[in-house]
């Protein structure tokens, strides 16, 4: 990819259309404190859910991006133990540079708040090539000493505070992806130099949503507006008006991802003050899960591995307590539904 950015007098002091961003601005924090209202909202329980459940897609996007198999890699799997602060069992060797990844996914997420280095930056490109299995556990040296000195100035000017948060996010991560510091992975690391000024714009280290996935989606533009704006002039509205844009689009998948668990959590949250057994939560849980489940005393009793009298006793609680309804059949084929 041709770069001239980079080489315009003047570079970075980027210029751009105030009036033209302002309408998307405004649309877009709209949805933001939306989407963090509703968070707020949850009980802990669900935005853990919501966390693991971004951070899962979001790792998966990305070793995807990179050509690994995440299928082999279980990834739900060790980010639900990572973050249970745990890995049960025994990590085969071909997945040690895997944990390593979740641990800087993980990590950097807590750590939003933390100045970003360079040394920092160089942990990144270890960690990922080790992932893509491009380079060695040795530190990525820079292509040249202009470019690290390009580097320094772009960390003096992450690092200080002023401009609106969202805004910073976009010209982080052009800045970044025009210096290239890197030989490798540029796309990714600018990911995560974006999700750091986005947490700081949240103002909190859980993930409700993720860029780096809505880029994966929308790849041939991305490369395509990014080619147009390195080969452009300072003025980078359009790259600021698409950046922010799909900034949004993220925004909306997230309510569509996670419509599920809002489901559950909106469930219970008008449920308090009823006493349910665990066998009961249990069959509550699945039925939200999987509304097309057809529930009888059988397969309530195989799903919560009990006698089918229990079954029945937990099933007629249910319906006294209106929370189940028979939908039809006769007696043991009877089928029940969850009443919303």
């Amino acid at each position: 990819m041709n770069n001239n950015l980079l080489q315009l007098p003047g570079f970075p002091a980027f210029t751009w259309s105030q009036d033209a961003l302002n309408p998307l601005l405004l649309n877009l924090k709209s949805k933001q404190e939306k989407i963090l209202s509703n968070m707020d909202a949850l009980l802990p329980e669900y935005r853990n859910e919501v966390n693991k459940e971004v951070l899962v897609s979001e790792i998966y996007s990305i070793l995807l991006s990179i050509g690994c198999s995440a299928e082999q890699y279980h990834i739900k799997d060790l980010v639900a133990n990572k973050l249970n602060h745990s890995l049960k069992g025994y990590i085969p060797e071909t997945d040690k540079s895997l944990v390593s990844f979740i641990h800087l996914i993980l990590e950097d997420a807590e750590n939003y708040k933390l100045e970003l280095t360079k040394a920092r930056l160089i942990h990144w490109q270890d960690i990922v090539g080790q992932i893509a299995a491009a380079q060695s556990n040795r530190s990525t040296p820079f292509i040249t000493e202009a470019l690290e000195k390009q580097l320094d100035r772009f960390l003096i000017w992450f690092n200080k505070p002023g401009l609106d948060r969202l805004m910073k996010a976009a010209i982080a991560h052009l800045w970044f992806q025009t210096i290239n510091p890197f030989k490798e992975n540029g796309e990714i690391l600018a990911g995560f130099i974006s999700n750091i000024q986005l947490a700081k714009a949240d103002g909190t280290s859980f993930r409700y949503y993720s860029l780096p996935i809505q880029f994966k989606k929308e790849q041939h533009d991305y490369q395509f507006i990014l080619a147009q704006t390195q080969n452009g002039s300072l003025d980078i509205t359009i790259w600021l008006q698409w950046f922010l844009g799909c900034l949004e689009r993220a925004y909306d998948h997230s309510t569509i991802l996670l419509s599920a668990i809002f489901i559950k959590a909106n469930y219970w949250k008008h449920k308090t003050g009823i006493e349910f057994n665990k066998r009961q939560k249990l069959i509550i849980q699945k039925l939200l899960e999987k509304e097309q489940l057809e529930l009888t005393t059988t397969i309530y009793a195989q799903l919560v591995y009990c006698a089918r009298d229990t079954a029945l006793r937990d099933v007629t609680d249910l319906m006294q307590k209106q929370i189940l309804t028979k939908e039809g059949g006769m007696g043991k084929n009877t089928r029940y539904r969850l009443i919303h």
